[in-house]
């Protein structure tokens, strides 16, 4: 490798990772503030940098939005065991509770989101790639346990997957999360039972 190519290489590793603080920093602006909150100078006083950089980087809000949300969905999505090899029933979403803590700041994110997609129809599609991602994950969680998941199961899967998340991080609570989602998985076995 030539002196040349390593500078360049470098270069290409600081701009991914400029980029990257740039979808954390529009991360925590929604996170905090809600979509009304994000501006390309919100965004640069978080990141500590110049809005000109970040409008650079994304060109437009939208894009920013974007490319934030699917930043934010693989980091739930892995942080929640929803990628687990685990084929355990016990395994599954075992996780979550504790990424809800972790990725706090990513799940208020997406909250805002759909919330926002409600009044704004133009991020409805965005909401909806990220409930197909969720089904997919959700549905191969599933069937690597042994379930054969119908998509009204894997819709009810996920819809008390997101109230749980909902309610975590609206009452810091915890110990509810983890009696549901034992009761869940309870409810998950006896379909691997009946299948098996």
């Amino acid at each position: 490798m030539t002196v040349k190519s390593s500078n360049a290489n470098a270069r290409a590793n600081d701009a991914a990772a400029g980029r990257r603080e740039l979808l954390r920093a529009t991360t925590r602006v929604v996170a905090a503030g809600g979509l009304r909150a994000l501006t390309y100078r919100s965004v640069a006083a978080e990141a500590g940098v110049s809005h000109s950089l970040v409008q650079h980087h994304f060109g437009t809000l939208d894009k920013l939005i974007s490319e934030t949300m699917r930043d934010v969905l693989d980091r739930v999505i892995e942080a929640g065991g929803l990628r687990s090899p685990s084929s355990d029933i016990a395994d599954f979403s075992a996780e979550l509770d504790a990424s809800v803590e972790a990725e706090s700041d990513s799940q208020r994110f997406l909250s805002e989101m759909i919330v926002e997609a409600a009044r704004r129809p133009e991020l409805r599609p965005l909401i909806g790639e990220l409930y197909a991602e969720l089904r997919r994950s959700t549905l191969a969680q599933l069937e690597q346990r042994g379930i054969a998941a119908d998509p009204g199961l894997v819709d009810l899967v996920v819809a008390a997957l997101d109230g749980l998340v909902f309610h975590q991080l609206a009452f810091h609570d915890r110990d509810t999360t983890r009696r549901a989602l034992a009761r869940l998985r309870e409810l998950l076995a006896a379909l691997t039972a009946d299948h098996g």
